[in-house]
C-alpha cells in the first residue's frame, strides 16, 4: 500500500490510526526538507522496523535504530536503519 506524502509524524500516525493502525507496515521511506533535524521524534513515532532516510547529512539514529548502511550521493545521504530488537536475555 502506497501512503504517498504525509508531511509530519504525528500527522502519518493520525492517517494511520484511522485506517486500524500500523499492522502491516514495514517499511517507511523518509524524505523530509533537508533542514530537518526531528529523527528521534519521527522514528519514535515509526510504526515500521526499517526505515530509508533521505538527508543532507549523515544521520545517526538513536537507541533502539541502528545503521544497516549509509552511502553518500552528491550531497544526498541515504541511510538505511533498523530497530533493534532485544535478545530474549536482555529482556529477562
Amino acid at each position: 500500500m502506497s501512503v504517498g506524502p504525509i508531511d509530519d509524524a504525528p500527522s502519518a500516525a493520525a492517517w494511520l490510526e484511522a485506517r486500524g493502525g500500523a499492522a502491516g507496515i514495514d517499511l517507511v521511506f523518509a524524505d523530509p526538507p533537508y533542514a530537518f533535524d526531528g529523527w528521534s521524534a519521527l522514528l519514535a513515532a515509526t510504526p515500521a522496523a526499517l526505515v530509508v532516510i533521505e538527508s543532507d547529512r549523515e544521520v545517526v539514529p538513536p537507541p533502539p535504530w541502528r545503521v544497516l548502511r549509509s552511502r553518500r550521493y552528491g550531497t544526498t545521504f541515504v541511510v538505511f536503519t533498523e530497530r533493534e530488537v532485544p535478545s530474549a536475555a536482555e529482556t529477562m
